[in-house]
C-alpha cells in the first residue's frame, strides 16, 4: 500500500510539473493564429492597456524645437519573437520626430486643420513596428518628438509650458512563425468639419491571416466608445488594445488642448477588404485622424519541424518532421536527419517506419529518411523503440535538420519528459526556458 501510495504521489507531482512547464515556456501557437499578448501605455498611471479604457500621461512638447522624451513601457508578457505595434498621436502637425533604434515607421497620417491652440495646428497618427529579439532586455522605447513654431511662445503660453503634447501607446502580438509588417495600400481619414465619430478607412489585405491595426484619435481628451467594422470581406469585431485621453496636465480636458487615441485590433482571416474601423467619442466634437496597419507570419525559407509524442510508459516515442520551407523547395533525399537523444534509464531496442532507417550508437540515435521530401510535405512517422528502467520519469530529445540549414530554429527540436510506466503522455512542443530555447 505504501508503494501505491508513493506512485500516486509521483504521479501527481510530475502532471503538475508539466501543467506548470506549458505555462511557462509560453508554447507558441499554430502556423496562422496571431493572438494578442498585451499593451501598454505611455506615462505614469496610465496602467495595462488590456483593462480598456485609461488616462495615459501626456507628453509636453515646447514648440522652440526643445527635445521631449515620449516613453512608452514595453508589455510585460511579451518573449523573442513577439511583434509590437507602437502607435502616438501628436498635436500639432509638424513635428520631427526620432524613434527608438530597432523600430520600423509603418505609417504617419497628417490632419492639417483645427488645434487653433497649439499652431501650427492640425494632429498626426503615426504607427511603428518591431520584433523583439533573444536577449532584448529593454523595458521601455523612448521616441524624442520635437517642433519649432517661428512665432514661439504662441499667445497664453511659453516653451515650457504651451500644451502641446503626445500620447501613445504599445500592444504586442505573437504567432507562431516570424512576424513582419504588411504595408498594403490604405489611405488616411481626415475629419476636418469637427465631430465626435471618427473612423480608421479599410485597406485591401492580400494575405489571410492578418492581424489590422486600426487607430483612431482626435483633438480632445474624451474616451472613445467600442469600435465597429463595416462593409469588411469577413466580420470579426475589432477588440479594443488600448483606449487613452489626457489634457496637459494628465487630466481630462475639453477640446482646447486634448487628446484622445484609441487602438483597435482584429484578425483578418481571408484576404480581401477589411472595411472600415469607427469610435465614437464622449464629447467633445472636433478633428480627427486615423488610418489602419497590418501584420502578418512570415514562412522563412527553409524551416524543418518535428513533433514528438510518446506512448504509455515511455517505450515507445514517435517522431513527425514537415519541410515547411518555401523557397529551397525539396529536401533531397537522404538528407532530412532526426537525432534522438536517449537518457541513461533508456536502452535503443529498434525502430519502425516506413522509408527510414535508423541506427544508434552511445546513446544517440540518428534516423534518416531515405526519399527526397518536398516543400510542404511531412515524411512518415517513424517509432523508435526502447527499454526502460530507474527513474520514475525520462525526458527524451529529438531535433530535425535537412540539406539547406534552416531559417526557423524554434520548432527544429523537441523535448518530452514522461513518466516510466504510467498513463500520462505528453504530445506536443517544450522549450527548455522561458526564451523559447530549445
Amino acid at each position: 500500500m505504501r508503494e501505491w501510495s508513493t506512485l500516486i504521489r509521483s504521479k501527481a507531482i510530475f502532471v503538475i510539473a508539466v501543467l506548470l512547464l506549458c505555462i511557462l515556456t509560453n508554447t507558441l501557437p499554430a502556423l496562422g493564429a496571431i493572438n494578442f499578448i498585451g499593451g501598454t501605455l505611455n506615462g505614469a498611471g496610465g496602467g495595462d492597456s488590456s483593462a480598456g479604457a485609461g488616462r495615459g500621461a501626456n507628453q509636453a512638447i515646447p514648440c522652440d524645437g526643445t527635445m521631449a522624451a515620449m516613453n512608452i513601457p514595453r508589455p510585460t508578457t511579451t518573449i523573442p519573437g513577439d511583434a509590437l505595434v507602437a502607435q502616438f498621436i501628436v498635436r500639432p502637425q509638424g513635428t520631427d520626430i526620432t524613434s527608438p533604434p530597432g523600430w520600423t515607421l509603418m505609417r504617419r497620417s497628417v490632419q492639417v486643420a483645427g488645434g487653433n491652440n497649439t499652431p501650427p495646428y492640425g494632429v498626426e497618427i503615426i504607427s511603428y513596428f518591431r520584433v523583439l529579439k533573444v536577449g532584448e532586455t529593454d523595458p521601455s522605447y523612448t521616441w524624442y518628438i520635437s517642433y519649432d513654431y517661428p512665432t514661439c511662445p504662441p499667445v497664453g503660453g511659453t516653451p515650457a509650458t504651451e500644451p502641446t503634447m503626445a500620447i501613445g501607446g504599445i500592444l504586442a502580438f505573437r504567432g507562431s512563425f516570424p512576424i513582419a509588417p504588411v504595408y498594403y495600400s490604405g489611405e488616411d481619414a481626415v475629419n476636418n468639419g469637427g465631430s465626435t465619430t471618427h473612423v480608421a478607412p479599410s485597406i485591401s489585405v492580400g494575405v489571410p491571416n492578418t492581424m489590422t491595426i486600426a487607430g483612431i484619435g482626435f483633438l480632445s481628451s474624451q474616451p472613445f466608445g467600442a469600435p465597429t467594422r463595416t462593409n469588411g470581406v469577413e466580420s470579426t469585431a475589432a477588440t479594443v488594445g488600448l483606449n487613452q485621453w489626457s489634457g496637459p496636465t494628465g487630466t481630462r480636458v475639453n477640446n482646447a488642448v486634448g487628446l484622445s487615441l484609441q487602438m483597435s485590433y482584429f484578425n483578418m482571416t481571408v484576404a480581401g477588404d477589411t472595411g472600415n474601423v469607427t469610435a465614437t467619442a464622449a464629447a467633445d466634437a472636433d478633428n480627427g485622424i486615423g488610418h489602419m496597419v497590418s501584420i502578418t507570419e512570415v514562412l522563412p525559407p527553409v524551416d524543418m519541424a518535428i513533433t514528438k509524442s510518446a506512448n504509455s510508459g515511455a517505450t515507445e516515442y514517435y517522431l513527425t518532421v514537415n519541410n515547411k520551407g518555401t523557397s529551397v523547395g525539396t529536401q533531397p533525399a537522404g538528407s532530412v536527419i532526426i537525432n534522438d537523444t536517449l537518457p541513461p534509464e533508456q536502452t535503443y531496442v529498434g525502430f519502425s517506419g516506413t522509408d527510414w532507417s535508423c541506427v544508434n550508437a552511445l546513446q544517440s540515435v540518428t534516423c534518416t529518411y531515405l526519399p527526397a521530401l518536398p516543400p510542404g510535405a511531412a515524411a512518415p512517422t517513424v517509432t523508435i523503440k526502447t527499454a526502460n528502467s530507474g527513474s520514475m520519469v525520462v525526458c527524451n530529445t529529438a531535433t530535425a535538420s535537412g540539406a539547406f540549414g534552416d531559417g526557423y530554429n524554434a520548432d527544429n527540436t523537441v523535448t518530452s519528459c514522461d513518466p516510466i510506466g504510467g498513463s500520462l503522455a505528453y504530445s506536443g512542443r517544450v522549450y527548455l526556458d522561458a526564451n523559447q530555447n530549445n
